[in-house]
């Protein structure tokens, strides 16, 4: 009887260790999506990407809705999205500019990642080299 309790015990910590892992591995939305649109960005497909990311430890609902906004986000790629704002950074002095000190109302893009490379090809374009996109929000 003595052995049968100590092998539930075990059972037990087994199992708990197991999901204090996958807790400890879960993390915030922009990992998760993330790691979703390097999933993509490798070819696999949503119920794939679906797949690993609940064998990475993520909540199943989570992966399913973050799956779901990235396929959203690929397809309005295509648009120009909503409004942007950004700061800069000029590299050799540190001064930090925002969109309206380089004579830019906003940037359109659908995502923030796209905002980004916008900002920053504006920025090459109309400003020295040395600025650095630091920051973009939505406007």
């Amino acid at each position: 009887m003595r052995t049968g309790r100590k092998a539930q015990q075990a059972l037990f910590l087994e199992s708990l260790w197991r999901e204090m892992d996958k807790l400890s591995t879960a993390s915030s939305a922009k990992d998760i999506y993330r790691t979703a649109a390097s999933y993509s960005a490798e070819g696999y497909g949503p119920g794939e990407i679906i797949e690993l990311l609940v064998a990475d430890g993520h909540d199943p609902s989570m992966a399913k809705s973050c799956v779901a906004k990235l396929s959203s986000d690929d397809a309005e790629d295509d648009g120009e999205g909503s409004e942007w704002g950004f700061e800069a950074e000029d590299q050799t002095r540190g001064d930090v500019v925002g969109n309206h000190d380089v004579r830019c109302a906003s940037i359109s893009a659908p995502n923030e990642k796209t905002a980004w490379e916008r900002a920053q090809a504006f920025l090459d374009e109309n400003c020295s080299d040395t600025y650095a996109v630091t920051r973009v929000y939505p406007l």
